[in-house]
């Protein structure tokens, strides 16, 4: 008795299904190609931010003025009376014209300070953007805001 393998119509057609499967992937592929063959390689990115760029972004005057502005822009006369204090982080983007966007509080003691320091973040001034590679980029900052009586 010979040893021969016999798949069957069922066999056959499970066998013609998934080759010609296989042809129209490979043939969708080499299409897909031809119809992008004039476009760039490297797509460039404009919304890329950078968590750590070469040189970070930097307020107006430096840190000391950030934090100067800060107390500056605080309204915490509303909150005083009731004598609470808290800490709130605020993480935002600086986009390559220096102008912020996203602002997020990542980290509060106490909601009832969140929308007093988003206030503060949307009324800072255009900062100087990161660089990197010499060129200005996108870059995300995050900076703690505290909220303390002053008497």
């Amino acid at each position: 008795m010979e040893n021969r393998i016999t798949i069957g119509k069922r066999g056959f057609c499970i066998f013609f299904v998934a080759f010609a499967f296989l042809l129209s992937c490979a043939t969708g592929r080499v299409q897909s190609e031809t119809l992008y063959a004039n476009e760039p390689v490297c797509e460039v990115i404009e919304d890329v931010i950078y968590e750590i760029p070469e040189i970070r972004a930097e307020f107006p005057g430096g840190m000391t003025e950030l934090m100067n502005f800060i107390n500056r822009e605080m309204s915490y006369l509303t909150l005083r009376h009731m004598d609470i204090q808290g800490r709130v982080f605020v993480q935002f983007v600086i986009r390559k014209d220096g102008s912020i966007t996203d602002i997020e509080v990542i980290r509060s003691s106490d909601p009832i300070f969140n929308r007093e320091a988003i206030r503060i973040v949307e009324a800072m001034p255009k900062w100087t953007p990161a660089k990197n590679n010499g060129e200005k980029v996108n870059s995300r900052f995050a900076v703690p805001i505290s909220f303390r009586p002053f008497w």
